[in-house]
């Protein structure tokens, strides 16, 4: 059984979403206030971080929830979780799995809030609450810059992995001459 997506529907759940955004960010300003508009997405990343450390037996030491600022700076560090065993090839699942895990969840929960429709206040505040919901999942999907410099050495290697298979089947199969 197939079921057609509603254009319409998706591109105003869109557009719900990018205006949801707009507004969370304008609470940038007031960094506590932001720290707890953006805590669900904070937590699903941290857990997701977590939950991938432990399949992975990197040893999880610690996890933090409570945003702290960087020193000499208006920024803040919302949340870590910190690992004992964390080898190279363990550290690119860790890194990335909140982009790996909450993305995908982000795009379900945007697809099945389109099976709500109607314009009656119950209803809206049912796809107002999906919104939420997904904007916090596509938030807190994207890996921080800390996140993404403990998976650069295994993206190298897959990468140079990938180089040197790819190569080796086009030279296999006479594409390329040396």
């Amino acid at each position: 059984m197939t079921q057609s997506i509603d254009l319409y529907a998706l591109s105003a759940r869109l557009l719900m979403l990018g205006a949801m955004y707009v507004l969370m960010r304008t609470f940038s300003r007031w960094p506590y206030v932001s720290a707890l508009l953006w805590f669900p997405g904070t937590f699903a990343h941290e857990m997701a971080h977590l939950v991938v450390g432990i399949l992975f037996r990197a040893k999880p030491v610690g996890v933090s929830l409570w945003p702290r600022r960087i020193p000499g700076t208006n920024h803040f560090i919302l949340g870590h979780v910190a690992f004992a065993n964390l080898n190279w090839w363990k550290k690119l699942p860790v890194a990335t799995a909140p982009l790996l895990l909450l993305f995908p969840l982000g795009c379900w929960i945007v697809l099945d809030s389109l099976q709500v429709t109607g314009v009656v206040p119950r209803e809206m505040s049912a796809i107002l609450i999906y919104c939420f919901v997904a904007l916090q999942c596509f938030v807190g999907a994207w890996p921080s810059p800390q996140d993404w410099a403990l998976a650069r050495p295994a993206l190298y290697v897959l990468m140079g992995l990938f180089l040197a298979g790819w190569v080796s089947y086009f030279a296999l199969s006479g594409f390329i001459n040396f």
